[in-house]
C-alpha cells in the first residue's frame, strides 16, 4: 500500500479554517461531536450552531447509533449534558418502539439529571402558554418512570436544591 497516495477529491472537505480535511461519515461525526462536546462555544462554532448540527446529524444516523452513543457518552465518558440532548433529539425522530425510553432509563443515573432531562426538553422543543411539558414524549416519560424507580428518598434530598445544607 502506498502511503503518499494522492486521494479522491470528493473524500475531501474544507475545515473550519479553509484547510483540506476528510470527510466523515454522519455517525463518525455525531460521535465526535459529543465525545468533544461541553456544550460550550468554540472559536469556530456557536453553541446554537453545534446545537443546531447535533440535532441535523441526529436526524441522519441510525436511531440505535444514538441511543448507544447517549448511553456510551453517560456511562463511559462520564458526560453530563450531551446524552441528554442526544436522547431529546432522538425523541423528535424515533417513535413507534421503546428505544429512546430504553436509552432514557440507562443514561439518567442521578437524581437531578431527571429535571436537567426535563429542562433540556423544554428548550428544544419550546410551547406556548403555562404548561410547557404538555406534549413530553411518551417515551421519554416511559425512561424516566423507570429512572424515577431506581432512586430512593436519600438520593432525592442529596439533590433537593431548596435546602439548606
Amino acid at each position: 500500500m502506498k502511503y503518499n497516495e494522492i486521494l479522491k477529491e470528493e473524500n475531501q472537505v474544507l475545515n473550519h479554517e479553509g484547510a483540506r480535511a476528510f470527510r466523515m461519515s454522519p455517525e463518525m461525526e455525531l460521535y465526535t461531536a459529543a465525545v468533544t462536546s461541553a456544550l460550550s462555544g468554540k472559536f469556530y462554532e456557536s453553541p446554537k450552531e453545534f446545537v443546531g448540527r447535533i440535532s441535523t446529524l441526529v436526524g441522519q444516523v441510525d436511531p440505535m447509533f444514538v441511543a448507544q452513543l447517549a448511553v456510551y457518552t453517560r456511562t463511559v465518558m462520564n458526560l453530563r449534558s450531551i446524552p441528554l440532548l442526544l436522547l431529546v433529539e432522538l425523541a423528535k425522530v424515533h417513535s413507534g418502539d421503546d428505544l429512546v425510553s430504553r436509552a432514557v432509563g440507562k443514561t439518567v443515573l442521578r437524581a437531578d439529571e431527571i429535571t436537567e432531562l426535563l429542562m433540556c426538553y423544554q428548550w428544544r422543543n419550546p410551547a406556548p402558554g403555562i404548561k410547557k411539558l404538555g406534549k413530553l414524549s411518551r417515551q421519554i416519560q416511559n425512561g424516566l418512570k423507570e429512572s424515577f424507580n431506581r432512586f430512593d428518598e436519600y438520593q432525592f434530598a442529596k439533590y433537593d436544591r431548596d435546602s439548606e445544607v
